[in-house]
């Protein structure tokens, strides 16, 4: 349909334009566009503080706020929950290796989630073609060696080792024969300034294939040091290659199951990744110990942390043993 508008003669139309916007500069951060392409001026390195211990702010409890799940982890089921009955296939072989029943009993229902099914199948198909760390039977071994009601320290690591023989299942650590990393090194050169007696594993330091190693922290795990990554498992030599297929999403469920469940725990957060995670522990009931990261591109600011003997004094605060450091 169309509409025709007559004007008399003799009256003129005028049209208004509004003027369009001016852009605005890109404020970004610091509202500096040099801030955008990296510009600015250079922090000077500062001097290492002693490691920073939260302890509980008073032993009234407080409401526990469950870990937030990512995209990937909020996905529902079929039938529209959150959870999918464990089925067998690739969940049922992946779950075989984690042994100690209160750890299985707790996890139960992470395991029944779709995102875990993801995971476990996307892992399976990888194996089959490609070559994974750690191996599949070593997945665990942080679980299996700290039961869950024995857990007194959590480690929290990010990635796997991801070079030939390296990663077997614990945070920081390597299997008995294989030379330590560097981040490992960099532990025990602070263990042997913080800890009176502490002396370096035999070989730790050593190079070539022919000495044995020192690296091994599976003393630590069975006195209950909980040795975690955020990743479970990573492809050869392609550092951070899992970290989006669902194992952070059940890290920060078992993160969060420690912090509700137990109770006088002491939480390690080594570097700015740590700390991001650790964000969900409830500290009215744990001891928190923040460091920078032992990695050669932070040890001037690792270095005389004394972060083990922190972590010592809040587990003694809390009437707790000691961790023996020594390897």
């Amino acid at each position: 349909m169309r509409f025709s508008v007559l004007i008399p003669a003799g009256v003129r139309l005028r049209l208004a334009v509004s003027p369009m916007p001016k852009a605005k500069a890109f404020d970004e951060g610091s509202g500096d566009i040099r801030s955008f392409f990296g510009g600015g001026a250079k922090k000077k390195p500062k001097a290492t503080p002693p490691a920073s211990v939260e302890r509980s702010a008073s032993p009234r409890k407080s409401p526990v706020k469950p870990a937030v799940a990512s995209a990937s982890a909020k996905a529902s089921a079929p039938d529209g929950s959150d959870n999918e009955p464990l089925a067998g296939g690739a969940v049922a072989a992946l779950t075989a290796h984690l042994r100690d029943p209160r750890w299985t009993e707790v996890l139960q229902r992470e395991f029944g989630k779709a995102y875990f099914k993801r995971l476990a199948e996307s892992l399976a198909r990888e194996r089959s073609s490609k070559r994974i760390f750690p191996p599949e039977e070593l997945t665990f071994t942080a679980f299996n060696l700290a039961a869950f009601d024995d857990v007194r320290v959590v480690v929290i690591g990010q990635d796997p080792y991801h070079d030939n023989g390296q990663a077997h299942g614990l945070s920081f650590s390597v299997p008995s024969g294989v030379k330590a990393p560097p981040s490992l090194r960099n532990i025990y050169k602070e263990l042997t300034t913080d800890i009176a007696g502490f002396s370096t594993p035999r070989h730790a330091f050593s190079k070539g294939a022919e000495q044995p190693g020192g690296g091994n922290l599976e003393p630590w795990a069975r006195q209950g040091v909980f040795m975690l990554n955020a990743t479970l498992t990573v492809q050869a030599h392609k550092a951070n290659s899992h970290k989006d297929i669902g194992w952070q999403d059940f890290t920060d469920a078992v993160i969060g199951l420690l912090s509700k469940e137990r109770k006088d725990l002491v939480f390690v957060l080594w570097g700015g990744f740590a700390k991001k995670k650790g964000k969900i522990i409830d500290r009215s009931r744990h001891a928190v110990v923040e460091t920078a990261h032992p990695s050669p591109l932070s040890w001037r600011h690792f270095e005389g942390c004394r972060c083990f003997s922190a972590i010592n004094a809040a587990l003694a605060d809390r009437g707790k043993p000691e961790i023996d450091w020594q390897i």
